[in-house]
């Protein structure tokens, strides 16, 4: 028997279940101001003053001054002037009458509000059935007057009674307002009557006190609907679910259970209004000049970043972590790609014994990155990274880039590794090179198929989806084994040293350095993996910078040692390129010693598989989030506290292209996104210290805007010189003075808007513009090769961002607007608006 049987009588909210607020208060403050020749009062402000100014009226006057006799525009006068005075605006009182009375006028017309499409028909439906609708709401006369019926919601048509706490002088979550409407409705039982509103405090609870059936509608995805589930509330989406259930002939008592983490509804895909009929696409697509020109002007902020977004992946990620975690996860990250899979290869092609000098350069550069990414891992605690960094500052198109290249790192990053782990694995079962490959006919490069590298991808990917703390704890024994190994390489390495292979030091020249330290950026890569475990990690603010800055420092040491061993052990043109070590240690006559070192090796390339599939699966769960991708990759699983979908697809992707392609291939191509993406933050550092929305003076931000450009085109400048004149010098007396007079500039002509609360970088401006110019140099020793299919990976990002990414993040960022203005002001104007 369907709950619907049982029912004599719904009652129903008003704010939040039938209708909703147009745009913010704000911009009606603004339009009345506008509308007397005044400028716009900030809206923060403004609507700062309103809770404080409401929430006191409420305090002294309730329901709208009922008990003290006040009429209703008295009330609503005294509370809009506070607002103002509190916001800083004492206008006169000629002027504020002016204001007020269009204020008044607006809010008491159908101008400010919105009905929801399912409303009408939803309480036309009830009566039809037989039943009496009645609407309860803390609100004042001019809604059961004017409002409600100029929003086509009249009564007797779609309600037939109404209790308004502002003609009652009892409001919610007081229950006599509920014991007012049993009485009107003809002194119905509680047994035999509905409540439904939306929220557990104001609604439910009272409702139920009284022994009404009750039902919350969720129309905003509020934060709290998880809590309310949990408690044995029943949840609906809106008033069509609402229907469907109370038509319903399982009542599954109470409660409506939780959703379940495996689903596969095309809302858990595509929930997006642009997407939920071809109709409504095409509409976007229409719109696509005016959503584009939207997304690349707005700006995220840290709160919505670390707290509003979150929300997506339905549950939190457990905090587990401390800096000696991220120690080692920094360690098992950087160890083992750099020194185990492209060491030998750019000694041997590109630097010679001068490898030394390209890890030191791509070292220092990499450590600039560092302390940019360390600052706003601190601010912005959040698992999506540099992805999350650059949406607050730079806005969602950049944001959006940085994703597509975080993604193409990750997946290529991944491969790498993992066909590399292959290699080490034939070399330490004395194997020849691709003999657990398997040859085709495809095109060279991608015709050596590596099923263990999909097969080790898998399996780390399993591993990171069951426990974070238990793959810490792995990556800590991987990483005390390889770092044994390291030790012992260094040691022996040095050992067996022949100095007189360092000779030529320099047989590529200058550039063949420059030219490796950009390859060689892929080997510190992965310190940005501790900034993703944020969420996970118990003191962010102290745990981060020792992780991030400990780590990186200790490495680069490590990476310059381990490379001068091996260009000692060697000659450089005799050095294996598939497993530099183990075949240099065979040379020198320790045969034996290639299995500790291949040992080492395929435990430091498992680490940074384990630590990848984990920040991987953290940035695809935050960029999901902000719906870049389908939100079912934001999921976090309820039990493990681990980001399963996503881990599932960054593998799946991974595998895919290990299986495929060659080494050679893979590791110039990510070097670019690398260098990309850290030269992003860099300039989104210097736009977090220098410019505050709202607060920064226009003038100051076109300057800003002047130094920016400059300091990226001489960059650029220098770079390119280099690459077309490597022995000329001319060219450096324009770039190199332009680039310091821009850093100089911002220095001197622009003050800074923000100052860190707990790590900052130092020498601000100066060390995140170094960062810039190192990371476009390092760009631009590259082969042309790279930036062209850099190039085309980019073109095709742009393809699918405007046809779905656009239009889905449009979509989703209004409506986290909408929800975030919704909870933040419905315990203030829900009850009504002046």
């Amino acid at each position: 028997m369907s709950l619907l049987a049982k029912l004599r009588c719904v009652t129903i909210d008003v704010t939040g279940t039938l209708m909703a607020y147009k745009g913010e208060l704000g911009d009606y403050y603004c339009m009345a101001a506008k509308a007397v020749g005044l400028p716009c009062p900030d809206y923060k402000r403004v609507h700062e003053g309103f809770k404080l100014a409401y929430k006191d009226m409420a305090k002294k006057y309730p329901c709208f001054g009922y008990a003290a006799k006040m009429p209703n525009i008295v009330w609503w006068k005294t509370c809009v002037q506070d607002s103002f005075v509190r916001a800083g605006y004492d206008y006169d009182e000629e002027t504020f009458e002016k204001i007020f009375r269009r204020i008044y006028a607006s809010f008491g017309s159908s101008a400010p509000y919105t009905v929801f499409p399912d409303s009408q028909p939803f309480l036309r439906w009830l009566r039809g059935e037989g039943l009496k609708v009645g609407i309860v709401s803390n609100a004042e006369y001019r809604y059961q007057d004017v409002i409600l019926p100029a929003l086509g919601l009249n009564e007797g048509s779609e309600w037939d009674f109404g209790v308004f706490s502002g003609l009652e002088g009892i409001e919610k979550p007081d229950p006599k307002i509920y014991k007012i409407a049993l009485e009107r409705a003809g002194n119905i039982a509680p047994e035999e009557t509905l409540h439904i509103g939306d929220s557990m405090r104001k609604d439910y609870e009272p409702a139920k006190s009284l022994g009404m059936h009750a039902l919350l509608v969720d129309r905003f995805k509020t934060p709290d609907a998880v809590e309310w589930r949990k408690s044995g509330a029943v949840v609906l989406p809106d008033l069509l679910a609402a229907r469907e259930w109370l038509s319903s002939d399982k009542e599954k008592g109470e409660a409506e259970p939780e959703r379940g983490y495996w689903r596969w509804s095309k809302q858990d895909f595509l929930p997006e209004e642009s997407f939920q009929s071809w109709n409504n696409y095409l509409c976007a697509l229409s719109q696509t000049r005016l959503r584009f020109k939207d997304r690349l002007l707005s700006r995220s902020d840290d709160a919505i970043e670390t707290e509003v977004v979150t929300k997506q992946s339905e549950h939190n990620m457990k905090r587990c972590l401390n800096w000696w975690d991220l120690i080692w996860f920094g360690f098992g990250a950087v160890i083992g790609a750099g020194i185990f899979v492209l060491t030998g290869q750019e000694a041997h092609d590109s630097a010679g014994p001068a490898i030394v000098l390209s890890y030191v350069a791509s070292g220092f550069s990499a450590m600039l990155s560092v302390f940019c990414y360390t600052e706003f891992a601190v601010e912005v605690p959040s698992a999506g990274g540099s992805f999350a960094y650059l949406r607050v500052e730079l806005g969602d198109f950049v944001a959006f880039l940085t994703a597509g290249n975080i993604l193409l790192e990750s997946v290529i990053g991944s491969a790498a590794v993992a066909r590399s782990w292959t290699s080490y694995f034939t070399n330490l079962l004395n194997l020849p090179k691709n003999s657990l490959r398997i040859k085709t006919n495809l095109k060279e490069g991608y015709n050596l198929l590596d099923p263990i590298a999909s097969g080790v991808l898998v399996i780390s990917a399993v591993i990171t989806m069951i426990s974070t703390r238990k793959t810490s704890l792995l990556n800590w024994i991987a990483s005390a084994v390889n770092t044994a190994v390291i030790i012992f390489v260094i040691v022996a390495g040095f050992a067996h040293a022949d100095t007189s292979n360092l000779k030529p030091f320099l047989p590529f020249g200058a550039k063949g350095v420059f030219q490796a330290a950009a390859i060689l950026y892929f080997a510190y890569g992965g310190f940005d993996s501790i900034a993703t475990m944020a969420e996970e990690t118990k003191n962010p603010s102290r745990d981060i910078p020792i992780g991030l800055v400990g780590s990186m420092s200790m490495i680069t040491v490590i990476y310059c040692l381990m490379a001068l061993s091996l260009s000692m052990l060697q000659k450089y043109t005799e050095i294996d390129t598939g497993a530099a070590f183990s075949v240099a240690f065979q040379n020198v006559g320790m045969k034996w010693a290639k299995y500790v070192v291949a040992f080492g090796a395929l435990k430091g390339m498992t680490t940074v598989l384990l630590v990848a599939r984990l920040s991987q699966a953290r940035y695809i769960t935050h960029i999901a989030r902000c719906h870049m991708i389908p939100p079912w990759f934001a999921l976090v699983h309820p039990k493990t506290g681990t980001p399963i979908n996503a881990t599932l697809l960054i593998t799946i992707a991974s595998a895919i292209v290990g299986f495929f392609t060659g080494l050679d291939v893979l590791s110039s191509l990510i070097s670019v996104s690398t260098l990309f993406v850290f030269m992003m933050i860099s300039v989104a550092l210097l736009v977090r210290r220098y410019y505050v929305r709202g607060v920064t003076p226009r003038e100051s931000l076109l300057k800003l805007v002047m130094f920016l450009v400059l300091i990226v085109a001489s960059s650029m400048g220098i770079s390119a010189y280099w690459g077309l004149r490597p022995n000329g010098w001319i060219g450096y007396t324009v770039t190199v003075p332009l680039w310091f007079l821009a850093t100089l500039g911002m220095s001197l002509f622009l003050t800074q808007q923000r100052v860190p609360k707990v790590w900052g970088v130092p020498l601000v401006p100066w060390l995140p513009s170094l960062s810039i110019a190192t990371n476009v140099f390092l760009m631009g020793s590259l082969e042309y090769q790279a930036f062209i299919r850099f190039g085309v990976c980019t073109f095709i990002m742009l393809i699918y961002y405007f046809l779905f990414g656009l239009h889905a993040t449009y979509d989703m960022a209004h409506h986290q607007e909408k929800l975030h203005s919704y909870v933040d002001h419905i315990d203030t104007i829900k009850n009504a608006g002046p």
